[in-house]
Formats: structure tokens, sequence, C-alpha cells
């Protein structure tokens, strides 16, 4: 299995084909993941992410606490070759971000995932994030925030209604942690939780 950086047309064919959410995050690194056929198998990509209060949250400054966005991957890969990848891009990462303290991502909840990577990678597990409210139009999601600012933007003539968005109630999330930092590492040890597991139905 090899890394390389990933191109923005390799980042939009991965996000819009291999992954359930179809949508291209703003991110700051983006990684292609090849198996050991050399065959492109799709990407993985870190940003900021949307929560801007993440970073405090876990004692961290903008910029040096970033979010495992994409794990955009064409499925063919085992839950072991897939936390590979994973690992090998968490790895090259920390090398491209030299101020990086900690990574965190979430497991949604609506699609039933428990965070079977994160786990298998020994990422922290900190609870429950509850879901946040997006708004639709077109058949895709935005952020709050970002609704907030088109209003801005027009001066606030409209409403969100009348701009033609809906509104969406997006499934709460299992929150995971992924520190390099020694001292976080202590503090998030003391926070952990046990790790979520599906329900057998």
């Amino acid at each position: 299995m090899r890394i390389t950086r990933a191109s923005r047309d390799a980042v939009t064919y991965s996000c819009l084909n291999f992954h359930y959410a179809k949508c291209i995050p703003i991110y700051l690194y983006a990684y292609n993941i090849y198996n050991d056929f050399n065959e492109w198998c799709g990407c993985i990509l870190f940003g900021l992410g949307f929560n801007i209060a993440i970073p405090n949250m876990l004692n961290c400054i903008s910029g040096t606490c970033l979010e495992l966005q994409r794990v955009a991957l064409n499925g063919k890969q085992d839950h072991n070759a897939t936390s590979k990848a994973v690992a090998i891009a968490m790895h090259e990462l920390k090398k491209d971000a030299v101020l990086l303290r900690c990574l965190y991502s979430y497991a949604d909840t609506g699609q039933n995932h428990t965070g079977i990577i994160y786990q298998a990678t020994n990422w922290i597990y900190l609870g429950i994030s509850k879901g946040d409210t997006y708004y639709e139009k077109d058949g895709k999601k935005q952020h709050r925030r970002s609704i907030n600012q088109l209003k801005k933007r027009l001066n606030n003539k409209y409403t969100i209604t009348e701009m033609g968005f809906l509104s969406v109630r997006v499934a709460d999330k299992y929150l995971y942690v992924y520190p390099f930092d020694k001292k976080l590492k202590k503090e998030f040890l003391l926070k952990q939780k046990p790790y979520p597991k599906k329900e057998l139905v």
C-alpha cells in the first residue's frame, strides 16, 4: 500500500462516487491510497471541519486540531486494509502538518456506523455528539453558518424557506479523537468511554 498527495479531480471523484455523503468538504490535506497492486482506491481527507468549537473543547488552538473528514475509498478493501490506509494517511499528515496536536472524527449513527476503523487504529472514544441542523436545497446540504452568511449577503431580505432551503436534522454522531500530543492523550484517556458496538438485529 502506498500514499501520494491527491489532486482536486481525484478528491472530487472519490467523494462523489465512494462516500455516502456525496459532497466535497472544505479540506486542507488530501491523500491518494493505492493498494499492493498499485491500483488507485480513493482518497482520505483532513481539514478544519465545520465545528469551530471543537479545538477549544479539545484544549487546542485553531490549526493544531484537524478533522478526518472523509475516508472515500472504493469499498473493495476489508476493514483491515481500510484501517491500514487510515493509519498511513495519519502518519503522512503528521509529517505535512507539523503543528498538529490531535485529530478528531465522527461516526454517523444515521448510517449505522460505530467507528470500527477508529477503534482498529486506537482512537479514543469520547461519547455522542448531538446532531446539528443543516439546510438542504437541490439535494445538497449546507451548514446553518453557511446559510446565515448567505442571508447576510442578501441583507436578510429573505427567510430560509423563501430561499428554497429545507431544514434537515442530522443524526447523532460518535466522537473519536486521536492525540499526537502526550499531554492531550492523558487528558483524553481520563474522559474515555467504552467503544460503541453495533446492535444485533
